[in-house]
């Protein structure tokens, strides 16, 4: 659900200035795109690193208040 929540609003999202397509690369169509929402340099590889986390430190907090 954070992956979701978090890719949704805070990955960056791209247009190609060429094609006008939605993409979440720097370059496609052979030139660079624009970012239009987004936090940049947030990829999915970024966002999926930071709901790992999150879910660590979940399962860490709800293991502590159990004992």
């Amino acid at each position: 659900l954070f992956d979701s929540a978090l890719g949704a609003t805070a990955q960056e999202k791209r247009r190609c200035e060429r094609c006008d397509a939605l993409t979440e690369r720097r370059e496609h169509c052979g030139s660079a795109t624009r970012l239009i929402s987004g936090a940049p340099r947030l990829t999915n590889d970024g966002v999926n690193l930071l709901a790992t986390a999150f879910g660590g430190a979940v399962a860490y907090l709800l293991s502590v208040a159990l004992q």
